[in-house]
Order: C-alpha cells, then structure tokens, then sequence
C-alpha cells in the first residue's frame, strides 16, 4: 500500500485500490450523456485495455458531437474539421486498443449513450476545459510513457500511434479554450476555469490513489510516484496556459 497525498502534494489517508479498479488515464474524451458500464468482470492486463478500448469508443461519439456543436456555433471551418479528424481517429484507436484485449482473451464492451443535450456555449466551453484541457491531455502524456516503457512490443507500437493523435486533440482543446473565452463574458470564463481546476482536483487524486498493477511493466504504465511526479508537472504547466 503506498500513501495518497491530497490536492496540495500533502499525505494524505493511505489507500489501495485493486489492479482491477484502477482507473484508465490514456482512453480519449468522454462523451456527454454516456451511461456507466459495470466492469467488475474484466481483469488484468486484458482488462485495463478493455476498458480502455470502451471509452476510445465513446470517444468517437465526444468529438463527432462537438464538431456537430462548432458548427451550429458559428466556429472557424479548421476547428470544425479538427474535431471530426479526432472522431476518425478515435475510430482507428477503439479498434487498435480493442485489439489488443482481445488478444488477450478480453473482449471490450461497448459504451452506451443517451441522447446528447443540446448544450450552450458556455457548457460546450466547460466540457472541452475539463475533458480536453486536463483529463484528455494528461492522458497524451501517459500514452507517451506508454510508448516507451511497455515490455510488449504490441503495446508500445499502438501507444505510439494513440499518443502521436491523443497530443493532437489536446493541443485542439486548447486551441478551442483559447476560442471559447474570447466569446464569453467575464462570469462564464470564471466558471468555465472554475469547472477546469475542478476537473483537475479531480485527476489528481485519481492520481494520488494509483496503484503498482503486476501487469504494469506489460503495458508501460508509470510506476505510483513516477505518476505523482507527472501530475505535479501538468499542475505547473496548465498553470501557465
């Protein structure tokens, strides 16, 4: 069992989640309206990627919903084409990372959706700063590390091409955040930061209560503090962005 720490770096009650249970950091954006999916019966290596290669499925339906909002909010052409470029490729990662859990005996379920709300501006601002701007593009850093570190040459070669694309939709949230605050008054803006830095508390202590999997060294995953110190390196960096 390692010791958490709290949002300040602090330390914080211990904790232990089960290989199980440990969260996916590398899986895309998640849509508006996805329902949950029990996965209590996927496990092991095969069963982190299964869960992975659900959410880089609902990912598809995230950015073909957003292009579909840009458009009807009057955003240049190039985010729009942007954003279903992502859609395709999410595409491509479903069916990679899908691939690699099946190969080990898992198959990956399929995400289910509600129909997506019809959302404001403001909320389609606050959704692309908490999903894109920190969850997603935190994410791109892991599947990095990934695509590095796995001992399955498989995974690195597939985390390289989830990584090379997951960088790029980060670096569109970003651009889109940049857009969106030009378009909102002076309250939006402070609860669409507001939201950001709620989602980040958020990912850190997902961060904060990650385990060592046995099966880490297979799929490259960052050991618990090398993970830490990761999160403490995004905090800093999307202070200044």
């Amino acid at each position: 069992m390692r010791v958490a720490a709290d949002a300040s770096g602090e330390p914080a009650t211990p904790v232990a989640l089960e290989p199980d249970h440990l969260p996916t950091l590398c899986d895309g954006r998640h849509p508006a309206g996805i329902v949950p999916t029990d996965f209590s019966h996927l496990h092991g290596a095969g069963g982190y990627l299964a869960r992975m290669a659900h959410f880089e499925a609902a990912s598809i339906t995230a950015f073909a919903q957003l292009s579909s909002e840009l458009e009807d909010l009057g955003a240049p052409l190039e985010l729009v084409e942007q954003a279903r470029r992502a859609a395709r490729e999410e595409t491509v990662h479903a069916h990679a990372v899908g691939a690699l859990a099946r190969a080990r005996g898992t198959v990956p379920p399929d995400p289910r959706l509600k129909p997506p709300p019809l959302r404001t501006l403001e909320e389609v601002a606050a959704d692309n700063a908490a999903e894109g701007c920190v969850r997603e593009a935190f994410g791109a850093l892991v599947g990095l590390y990934q695509s590095v570190h796995a001992a399955d040459p498989e995974v690195r070669s597939t985390m390289r091409m989830v990584a090379r694309d997951e960088i790029a939709h980060a670096a569109l949230s970003f651009q889109l955040h940049h857009y969106f605050v030009t378009r909102l008054d002076a309250s939006a803006r402070a609860r669409v930061e507001q939201g950001r830095d709620q989602a980040l508390a958020a990912l850190l202590h997902q961060v904060f209560t990650f385990e060592d999997a046995p099966w880490r060294d297979e799929l490259g995953l960052p050991a618990a503090d090398a993970l830490f110190e990761m999160a403490r390196e995004f905090k800093l960096e999307l202070a200044r962005a």
